[in-house]
């Protein structure tokens, strides 16, 4: 789920800024969505992960309003950009408590994940960049 989050971050701060496509950007954010749809019920229960899956839907809010604003202007949705970057941070913060919970190399795995990167050292675009 985050890397998803990354990857629709990274699209529409792209298409925010003029090296990406609105399509893109669209995609992925809705991608994302359903990725939180789907994972809703495995997260609710427990505090720490419902914690987690707020700070998520708050992102999935912020990238909507990013899409939203371009749609009526394209320079109204820069405006949006420390928000945005604001929930992506808390969602990265939401998500350490579980990554405590993993054994030593799975949590190795996953927090290059989180960090923005793949295992192969790209960014989740592959581009190399973290988002």
């Amino acid at each position: 789920m985050t890397q998803q989050a990354s990857r629709a971050t990274h699209a529409v701060s792209a298409a925010v800024n003029g090296t990406g496509q609105r399509e893109t950007a669209a995609d992925e954010f809705r991608t994302y969505m359903i990725m939180l749809l789907v994972g809703a019920p495995v997260l609710i229960d427990d505090r720490v992960a419902r914690n987690f899956l707020e700070q998520a839907q708050h992102l999935g809010g912020e990238l909507g309003r990013v899409l939203a604003a371009q749609a009526h202007s394209p320079d109204g949705a820069a405006t949006h950009a420390p928000r945005l970057m604001d929930a992506v941070r808390r969602l990265r913060e939401a998500s350490m408590p579980l990554l405590q919970q993993l054994n030593p190399e799975d949590r190795a795995a996953v927090s290059d994940v989180v960090a923005g990167q793949s295992a192969d050292g790209s960014g989740a675009d592959g581009s190399g960049t973290d988002s």
